[in-house]
């Protein structure tokens, strides 16, 4: 448990960590890290949209056009390109686009949202 706080980050690292000697002891502990990550970018662009901080065109276009408009379908595709690509591969993965398009949506909620000096 306690080797999966440790390595559970909230921030900017990996989503999926890749490299051996930095992965959490154990299955579950990668699948929360994962998780944690899907649902924080999506309940924050939800937060943000209805706080009018940013709209839903904001959003990054490719993101939208790969993950969906709405917070079901965000979610729908990141938790289903993630089971594909796990068991295509057989190690906690998830697809590319769909892991690329994660990362664009945190870096881009860093910039408009966290670190937003309109935002409290």
């Amino acid at each position: 448990m306690r080797d999966g706080i440790l390595k559970h980050s909230k921030g900017r690292g990996a989503i999926v960590v890749r490299e051996e000697s930095k992965k959490p002891l154990t299955r579950e502990a990668e699948v929360v890290r994962v998780a944690d990550v899907v649902a924080y970018i999506n309940h924050d662009i939800d937060d943000a949209i209805r706080g009018g901080v940013i709209t839903l065109d904001d959003l990054p276009e490719r993101c939208r056009n790969a993950l969906g408009d709405t917070h079901s379908q965000r979610i729908d595709r990141m938790v289903a390109g993630g089971a594909r690509e796990t068991l295509k591969t057989g190690n906690l993965s998830i697809e590319r686009e769909i892991e690329e398009c994660m990362i664009e949506l945190r870096d881009f909620l860093y910039a408009h949202v966290y670190e937003n000096s309109a935002v409290p």
